[in-house]
């Protein structure tokens, strides 16, 4: 595998390596016939869905030009409506807040062909119950989120666990959760609308504190049993850059 010098975070000791380099790797374990199920994991806000897009837009330009899909963990949320019936509204990303019964379905539907994968807002902050993704025919599906069993096995045939320092993880949620604020200033449809009458330091430091309080808490105590089972375990860096800890 073709990798840069090592470089030492921490006491940790790691190997750039780039997505094209990722994609090379990955193209090679598709098996010839079938599906091939890649997941991928890590913290809130750590950065899944950029890695993702990017691992879907090269898989796709791969000799022969195989069908990637692309589907989220977010869709088998249960719906706001629900979490608030069962008290679990604060508990959202957690493992009892999915519908683990769909997920499963849906990807063992994948597997023989086609799906109806639900989809979900992070504008509206909620499932979208009307129109679901229509997955047909694909050759590999990424599937990126939490909720994942552990291990998750035999659900897809590669999980990916997406790695970085805490406090640079913190940053990048307070980042997206400030954007997504400064987008609802002219669309009361955005969940984020709620606190337009804070001001830019107030809504920072508000979102400092449900990652601390909710976040922080689901990564250290749910997600991050992810990692010793995961088949790659990748580390980014403030900079965005990424590392090899293990696989590949």
């Amino acid at each position: 595998m073709p990798v840069d010098a090592k470089v030492k975070s921490g006491s940790a000791e790691y190997c750039p390596i780039s997505v094209d380099a990722i994609v090379r790797q990955l193209s090679e374990r598709k098996p010839g016939v079938g599906l091939f199920v890649i997941g991928l994991t890590g913290a809130v806000a750590v950065g899944k869905t950029t890695l993702a897009k990017s691992l879907r837009q090269q898989l796709s330009e791969l000799p022969g030009s195989p069908k990637v899909e692309l589907i989220s963990t977010d869709g088998f949320l249960y719906p706001n409506e629900f979490l608030d019936r069962q008290g679990l509204t604060l508990r959202k990303g957690f493992p009892e807040s999915y519908d683990m019964a769909l997920f499963h379905q849906t990807l063992a539907d994948l597997r023989t062909g086609s799906a109806l994968v639900p989809v979900y807002s992070h504008i509206t902050y909620d499932v979208d119950q009307i129109n679901p993704h229509h997955v047909e025919k694909a050759d590999i599906v990424i599937v990126e989120g939490l909720g994942f069993p552990v291990p998750a096995t035999p659900l897809v045939d590669m999980m990916i666990y997406l790695d970085a320092a805490q406090d640079h993880v913190e940053q990048w949620f307070v980042t997206r959760f400030l954007d997504f604020w400064r987008l609802a200033e002219n669309d009361p449809t955005s969940f984020y609308a709620r606190f337009r009458s804070m001001n830019e330091a107030q809504v920072a430091e508000f979102a400092r504190d449900v990652w601390l309080r909710i976040n922080l808490p689901n990564w250290l105590n749910h997600i991050v049993a992810a990692r010793e089972s995961a088949s790659v375990v990748l580390h980014k860096t403030l900079s965005h850059d990424l590392s090899l800890v293990r696989g590949l």
